[in-house]
């Protein structure tokens, strides 16, 4: 049977392994029992599944149900970074240079995961931004899916390293509104301050096994990345943030699962 694509599966993985971290795989169960879901509960845990905005929204009600919390949409938006966000992706991330680049980006962002609503970037500034969410038409707001967004917003410094963001939404489509509203505020600090106070201290082995390490996740990230559509650019995306990251004078990427003749790349900064 065709899946439905309007929910990734990323989505319905982060609310089940939620529960199951609360409640255990009984409770997982009884909350996918009382959503009307009749699939194995590994089948909500795989991210590359897509569902229907009603399954995500019905899985979200029996969790607040089960649970005894209404505020789960939230809860789970706010613990996406344990459940969903793997080592290279938030590496991949970071190379976009902080939360402001991330959330201009937010409409391709969002689309990959959630085909039932639209977003965009309303402004940005020094450590806020505006976004507005939008559901389609034909589709029901759910007060589950706001605070889920709401809980997803507040993660986005974290993916750099910084403090939570605090987020208001006091204009929603479930209260009549057109379009969901969301203010974000963080706190700003200099990207990858981690790396620099390693570089003041005295050179040892912990140091060096640290930048390889980093330099290792690198590669794993340029491999997923020369699978895109135009693997020459996002190589040299890779090349030009890795040399700011790290200080280099050079270095050296290899790609090599990319099937084109060239399978280096190398830059200087």
């Amino acid at each position: 049977m065709e899946q439905i694509r309007e929910t990734a599966g990323v989505t319905l993985r982060a609310i089940v392994r939620y529960v199951r971290a609360r409640g255990g795989d009984t409770t997982v169960a009884h909350v996918l029992n009382l959503a009307g879901e009749h699939e194995p509960p590994e089948a909500y845990d795989d991210a590359r599944r897509w569902w229907s905005y009603e399954t995500k929204i019905n899985v979200f009600a029996a969790a607040a149900q089960a649970l005894g919390d209404e505020s789960v949409g939230l809860r789970v938006g706010q613990s996406i970074l344990s459940y969903s966000v793997n080592t290279p992706l938030r590496l991949g991330l970071l190379m976009l240079g902080g939360p402001t680049q991330l959330i201009r980006l937010i409409a391709t962002t969002s689309a990959k995961f959630n085909a039932s609503a639209d977003m965009s970037t309303l402004s940005t500034g020094h450590g806020t931004a505006t976004v507005q969410y939008r559901l389609r038409a034909g589709y029901q707001p759910s007060r589950y899916d706001c605070d889920y967004t709401r809980g997803l917003l507040t993660q986005l410094p974290a993916l750099f390293g910084l403090p939570a963001a605090t987020v208001t939404h006091d204009v929603c489509q479930v209260e009549g509104a057109e379009a969901c509203v969301y203010t974000v505020r963080w706190r700003q600090r200099r990207l990858l301050s981690w790396l620099w106070r390693g570089r003041r201290r005295p050179a040892d082995d912990s140091t060096d096994d640290v930048l390889a390490g980093r330099m290792e996740l690198l590669q794993r990230t340029v491999a997923e990345l020369v699978a895109a559509e135009q693997p020459e650019r996002a190589l040299a995306v890779v090349a030009d943030r890795a040399g700011y990251a790290v200080n280099a004078q050079a270095f050296l990427l290899v790609a090599s699962p990319c099937r084109t003749s060239r399978d280096r790349s190398t830059a200087t900064g």
